[in-house]
């Protein structure tokens, strides 16, 4: 698979440099853009796989698989800086070139055994990927206090014209090495174990040019998962289930922060899950009562981003479909969140995680003509709750709610069938 993305009059973040003391500006309409001309981002993509499926008996089957994609990325973003109140916003211009090439090799084995009554289904694997970035550091350009702007009365910028070349250089590589078993466990026709573990190992090498920015990092993580399922009957599910994870990757700070390009290692997190789902005769229904408890990023007053304490999450989601009729189905889903720092070394602990509504729910209608088969409509709602803007909790954005509308209509031209569809996101054009 190939494809070419190019955006034009692109920007990238908008950064707040408000004093505590000051609240935000208002809503800006959806069409206005605060690029200057001759900003971009243009990125080329290339994705080869193939694989190898072997299927040794009834029961047990083995697959290879390599991956191999590459990205190259060319961009002038804008990065804005909210200065004020009446929407005075700083441009800065960050023109840089970077390619990645990524390669992954998995070979998984699966099959079915019986030990006495208890039946298993065993997954084995393991698997190896490999990134090499590559950058035009140290030639990128970032160009501080480009011109200013204002979201309400716009100014027109000079027009930026990049003579930036494509001159790469090895950046860092990073690699990774997993393996991971899991057993479905059936112990009985009610009762269900899934037991799995994952062993993971990073590696992240950087080059002599970014050695100044960021050290050599190794580090690994051993990850179990657990799950226990209590089946009823055959429509409904029980289950409370237990997970680890690592990110296994390293992340590096951006142009924004004042610690730009240092090194931050990868996340571990922790999820406990308790719900059910069920369904019946042209209905279904899921719930889970959930919490996460994941490493936290935080910025800092003076600007740095740092990793600091965990991130709390804890909720409840619900999500349930029903066909009224043959023709009109509704679709539903809602989820209630408490998000909150802890164990952190900073004046955050306690308060609400940045960028977490506090409710979220959405609800959707489907109906189908039968005068004009083929011809079907969707009219929903989202609704979003409450949500901090910073780790400070200096801020709050307040709840919204957003309606959208789509038709599809499938037929058959040249004995082939053709699907057409349309929709039409925030029907109502609201500000938020």
């Amino acid at each position: 698979m190939y494809s070419d993305r190019l955006t034009e009059n692109s920007w990238t973040t908008m950064n707040n440099n408000l004093d505590s003391s000051e609240s935000l500006p208002d809503t800006v309409s959806g069409t206005r853009s605060i690029a200057p001309e001759g900003t971009f981002d243009d990125y080329k993509n290339i994705v080869a796989l193939t694989s190898l499926n072997w299927d040794i008996d009834e029961t047990w089957s083995v697959r290879f698989e390599y991956d191999y994609s590459k990205n190259e990325t060319r961009w002038v973003k804008t990065l804005a800086y909210l200065e004020n109140s009446t929407g005075d916003i700083d441009i800065a211009l960050y023109d840089q070139y970077f390619d990645v090439n990524y390669d992954q090799v998995q070979v998984q084995a699966n099959g079915e055994f019986d030990t006495g009554s208890i039946s298993h289904s065993l997954l084995v694997g393991a698997s190896y990927q490999k990134s090499t970035t590559y950058r035009n550091d140290p030639d990128r350009k970032v160009t501080w206090g480009y011109g200013t702007d204002n979201l309400y009365d716009p100014v027109d910028l000079t027009a930026y014209n990049s003579t930036l070349e494509d001159n790469l250089s090895l950046a860092w590589t990073d690699k990774q090495e997993s393996f991971y078993v899991s057993d479905f466990i059936s112990l009985t026709d009610e009762w269900e174990v899934l037991l799995g573990i994952r062993g993971t190992q990073i590696e992240h090498t950087p080059s002599e040019y970014f050695s100044s920015y960021q050290a050599y990092n190794e580090d690994s993580a051993v990850t179990p998962t657990a799950a226990l399922m209590y089946k009823p009957d055959m429509n409904t599910t029980y289950y409370v289930s237990y997970v680890e994870s690592f990110e296994g990757t390293t992340s590096y700070v951006g142009e924004t922060y004042a610690n730009a390009d240092e090194l931050l290692p990868p996340l571990e997190s922790l999820q406990y899950e308790l719900g059910v789902k069920t369904a019946g005769d042209g209905w279904s229904m899921t719930s889970a009562l959930f919490r996460i408890e994941r490493g936290a990023t935080l910025v800092t007053d003076d600007n740095y981003l740092i990793q600091d304490g965990l991130s709390i999450y804890q909720g409840f989601e619900f999500s349930a479909a029903w066909e009224v009729t043959d023709n009109l189905s509704l679709y539903g889903d809602l989820m209630l969140l408490d998000a909150t720092y802890d164990k952190t070394n900073t004046a955050v602990e306690g308060n609400d995680v940045a960028g977490t509504p506090s409710e979220q729910f959405s609800i959707q209608t489907n109906y189908d003509f039968d005068a004009i088969p083929g011809l079907a409509i969707n009219l929903g709602a989202k609704h979003f709750g409450k949500t901090t803007l910073d780790s400070n909790n200096n801020w709050e954005l307040p709840a919204y709610n957003l309606f959208y509308a789509g038709a599809s209509y499938n037929t058959t031209l040249y004995d082939k069938s053709l699907t057409i569809i349309g929709s039409v996101d925030n029907l109502f054009d609201k500000e938020f």
